[in-house]
């Protein structure tokens, strides 16, 4: 059977007077020009409709795109666009077995619930989430994943409803808080998961009791927060490979004092102080998580920006700081 060949549906084709320019203009490796006549024309028309064989390659211009990377073969043709992108930018596919990795994610509020979507939106099916909260009206003005029918349910069994109708996901979801740290550590040894989200905002202990138990369970993890005008981005921390989070605690009670070590840190007044976060800042930083998620998992790191580093933005001025991560040698959690 005779291989055939389609134009990568992500690129573009324009004509500009007297060319018809194909690719990214500016990148040479992407881009090509030729004569915009009549013949040229239907020679690209026939390739998009009905691909090309093997013995047109040969051909004008259809061997100037080969040269230039613009082909594949059926083997890869997708109508999923998020597939596309990934194989334009790594030259395949191979998110299926990602895909199928399990994610626990604590946390189903703003930024939890945003990074969820878009986690089933792009076709991951074993996604855990443990939150206990409500659907609030402020809900509705903050995220784009609650409406007004949600007000007052369960904010894990809104989206779980949401999900299966729109992508054909079962969310698993688990209505409980887990503070306490045995009831949390027996969670996680149970369920086993691949990644874990922390997503939540509730005690600093909460997140001191994850790092410890990620780090001796060898379960890699990621923190998620905004805050007003900044978001947080990270740290992505994987055990025997990064430090853990003892490092950001030390160093903000060196700094600031010992109070300000993060086990020490609880809300106080959450019935009457929320954070005034604009919608676009989680949006940002949920998409920031979920690229750092996606990539990780995809085990390209290069395009991880957070492996042990936390990234501070501002997106009002695009500004951004970054700590990187690094505990001392005698450190109890990372560096036994």
């Amino acid at each position: 059977m005779k291989t055939k060949y389609y134009f990568k549906k992500y690129l573009t084709i324009y004509k500009a007077l007297d060319k018809i320019c194909i690719g990214f203009v500016g990148n040479d490796d992407r881009y090509l020009e030729i004569e915009n006549n009549k013949q040229n024309h239907d020679l690209l028309e026939k390739m998009l409709i009905n691909g090309i064989s093997d013995e047109d390659l040969d051909k004008f211009p259809y061997n100037e795109l080969k040269v230039k990377g613009f082909f594949e073969n059926t083997e890869f043709i997708s109508n999923s666009r998020s597939n596309l992108y990934l194989n334009y930018l790594l030259g395949k596919d191979e998110s299926e077995e990602a895909k199928e990795q399990k994610i626990l994610i604590f946390g189903a509020g703003a930024g939890g619930s945003t990074l969820i979507y878009l986690l089933a939106q792009f076709g991951f099916k074993n996604i855990h989430i443990v939150d206990f909260d409500d659907v609030e009206n402020s809900d509705l003005f903050r995220v784009m994943t609650f409406d007004k029918a949600d007000i007052g349910n369960k904010k894990i069994e809104s989206l779980k409803e949401k999900v299966k109708q729109n992508f054909c996901i079962n969310l698993n979801i688990h209505n409980a808080n887990l503070f306490d740290k045995k009831e949390l550590s027996d969670f996680i040894t149970i369920l086993k998961p691949d990644f874990i989200v922390k997503a939540c905002d509730p005690k600093g202990l909460f997140l001191t009791n994850l790092n410890e138990i990620c780090f001796r369970d060898q379960i890699p993890y990621i923190v998620m927060a905004y805050s007003y005008e900044l978001i947080k981005v990270g740290p992505l921390y994987v055990p025997s490979v990064t430090s853990c989070n003892e490092y950001l605690s030390n160093y903000a009670s060196e700094v600031y004092g010992e109070h300000y070590k993060i086990e020490y840190f609880e809300r106080m007044f959450g019935e009457h102080l929320f954070h005034p976060s604009i919608s676009y800042n989680i949006n940002i930083l949920s998409s920031l998580i979920f690229k750092e998620i996606l990539f990780f998992l995809l085990k390209q790191y290069q395009y991880c920006q957070t492996i042990g580093r936390l990234v501070a933005l501002y997106p009002l001025t695009l500004k951004t700081h970054n700590i990187l991560i690094s505990c001392n040698e005698d450190c109890k959690i990372c560096k036994i």
